[in-house]
């Protein structure tokens, strides 16, 4: 046997010893509309788009799955690369810096999707004029998915609502011309 038989041979061993991995945590792609009673400043749709990276040279998925998440609600886009801690710090090159900190943790928790975002104006969180936001993503067992968001921060009062939305089905622009033009006016 030559030499390049026997490595495509290993190379073929090796692909069907490598197992399939399957995706460990929901995909939120899509969008969603609010199906549970409006809370304040809930939007009443969600628009999310979850970016795949990584993949075998099979161009089957492993984990992580998924590296970033883009969120349009409310007119604004989030975008936030999951498994990232950070924060920043505002201010002029040169100048004086503002007092203005924030800060961010986005992860999986099992099947979760934890969203954390803060700011504060001390020197440490929770120091300061300081507020937090929590989101938790999942999907429940009816295939809905359900946001827990939590805020606190000096001199607010904590709050926590749980939102239910439901996946809107994707139909195309043709079909959305024609469902538009059979509903009543």
């Amino acid at each position: 046997m030559s030499f390049n038989t026997i490595s495509r041979v290993l190379v073929a061993l090796i692909a069907l010893a490598t197992p399939i991995q399957s995706q460990s945590q929901p995909d939120f792609s899509g969008t969603w509309a609010l199906d549970s009673p409006p809370a304040a400043e809930a939007p009443v749709a969600i628009t999310v788009k979850q970016v795949l990276v990584r993949t075998n040279f099979r161009g089957e998925p492993i984990a992580p799955l998924f590296r970033q998440i883009v969120i349009t609600r409310a007119g604004r886009t989030e975008s936030y690369d999951i498994g990232a801690i950070g924060g920043s710090m505002s201010g002029i090159v040169g100048g004086p810096m503002s007092p203005l900190r924030t800060h961010q943790r986005v992860a999986w928790e099992e099947q979760v999707l934890v969203i954390e975002t803060g700011s504060y104006t001390g020197g440490a969180r929770e120091t300061g004029d300081w507020t937090e936001r929590r989101e938790a993503w999942s999907i429940d067992s009816d295939g809905r998915l359900r946001l827990e968001i939590s805020t606190r921060g000096a001199g607010i009062p904590r709050s926590a609502s749980t939102l239910i939305y439901v996946k809107v089905p994707s139909f195309g622009p043709r079909a959305c011309l024609w469902i538009c033009r059979m509903a009543p006016m």
